[in-house]
């Protein structure tokens, strides 16, 4: 690499650059799918690294394609690279698949970056010269390693060579690809130490650590594993909206970290109390993409600022700052998460009128499946406003917590209620 850098023109320049960036957002998807299926806790909170960094990659090359008479979202690739991702997906095992990401594509990924830098004429085009020194300090966090022996590594690798590896030739336009995840399973994978409950089993015993134990793998592991799958199986997703989600799924596997040590801490260990899957099985009733967001950032999380305020004030008064403290933040995170599902339900349902259809026919679809959206906590109006949700739709929330209130109360003291 010279100083003066390469001769490459600008037509050339840019159609690398795509063809970088459909690598980032490629194995953007397969390292999410790999995230939802595999069982192994600790791989999938080191997949949460790679999906945010893979994700920050291909937003940086976009931004600079702009520059380039291309635009953000713009991505091209071989027919030859996209049959080695599809071989990938093919495997049907997230080890497996695994192995082949951090030694066949993660490794050529970043060849193909530092030899394009070497391209790229450095007086000339400053600004991809900085594009792609932070795609390869992002491209740090992705592993360049792998077990060479895996039965799948030796035809894998003679498809890469074929492919001539993410730039092996400069791509016209962009095949069809296979889903990284085709359908969205029953069940996220989890390690066979850890343990379903059974119908009726509770799954604390109202201790502080084993509250934390439901709230680190019900409520944080399933909220990334819910980001992974629809990152995966909805390639056709708005690019903002796929790399909102790949934030939000570092956020929550980052959320889990913290609950996590303070639960150890606690004296909890993972696998001391069985696992309920309440937030999983209302994600997987979501038979579109604004469903899915709908259950998941506007109903599930939303629900959830309205409770935060009881939450912080109970452990304020018994004094366990440190679960406090780290809950405080939680809550600012998810302030941005619900913001982010109101922002692109906005974007894809397009009117006022569509949108408040949707809220209703999932509340609709939840209840028929026995998973009533229940509003158990005062409507918290300040975080509602800071999350996106208008003025109109806050006094329609008001208005069902009133009643959910009332009825409540009828109930309580035994007298019967028209609703």
């Amino acid at each position: 690499m010279t100083e003066a850098g390469g001769t490459i023109e600008v037509d050339h320049n840019r159609r690398y650059l795509e063809a970088i960036r459909f690598g980032c957002v490629r194995l953007l998807e397969l390292s999410s799918a790999i995230m939802v299926r595999t069982a192994s806790t600790e791989r999938k909170l080191e997949l949460s690294h790679q999906i945010w960094a893979l994700a920050q990659a291909a937003e940086l090359i976009g931004n600079r394609l702009v520059g380039l008479r291309s635009t953000v979202d713009a991505s091209a690739a071989t027919a030859e690279y996209v049959a080695f991702t599809d071989a990938v997906c093919s495997l049907q095992n997230p080890e497996m698949e695994y192995t082949a990401l951090c030694h066949l594509a993660y490794p050529d990924l970043r060849d193909a970056v530092l030899a394009h830098h070497g391209r790229v004429p450095f007086k000339a085009d400053e600004l991809t010269v900085s594009c792609l020194t932070g795609v390869l300090e992002l491209l740090d966090a992705v592993p360049t390693g792998g077990v060479a022996g895996a039965p799948c590594i030796g035809a894998l690798a003679d498809l890469l060579a074929d492919a001539g590896g993410v730039t092996g030739r400069i791509p016209e336009g962009l095949p069809e690809r296979v889903v990284a995840l085709p359908a969205i399973p029953i069940r996220p994978g989890r390690e066979s130490t850890l343990r379903e409950r059974s119908k009726g089993e509770g799954v604390s015993d109202g201790s502080r650590g084993s509250l934390l134990h439901d709230s680190v793998f019900r409520i944080e592991l399933c909220a990334a594993e819910i980001c992974a799958a629809m990152i995966a199986h909805h390639p056709d997703a708005p690019w903002g909206l796929r790399f909102d989600l790949a934030k939000q799924v570092r956020d929550e596997a980052r959320h889990f970290e913290l609950f996590a040590e303070r639960m150890h801490e606690l004296g909890v260990s993972e696998g001391d109390y069985p696992l309920a899957f309440d937030v999983w099985d209302k994600f997987v009733l979501g038979r579109t993409l604004p469903e899915r967001l709908m259950i998941e950032q506007r109903l599930g999380e939303g629900t959830g600022l309205d409770g935060a305020v009881k939450v912080l004030r109970s452990l304020r008064e018994e004094g366990d700052l440190k679960t406090m403290l780290i809950y405080d933040y939680i809550i600012a995170d998810e302030l941005t998460h619900v913001g982010n599902g109101n922002k692109w339900l906005r974007e894809l349902t397009v009117s006022p009128e569509r949108l408040s259809e949707l809220d209703r026919d999932v509340r609709e679809l939840l209840a028929a499946h026995g998973m009533r959206v229940k509003h158990n906590h005062p409507v918290n109006v300040t975080e509602r406003a800071m999350s996106g949700f208008t003025e109109q739709e806050i006094e329609e929330l008001q208005r069902i917590w009133e009643q959910e209130r009332a009825l409540a109360q009828s109930q309580l003291a035994g007298t019967p209620t028209s609703e």
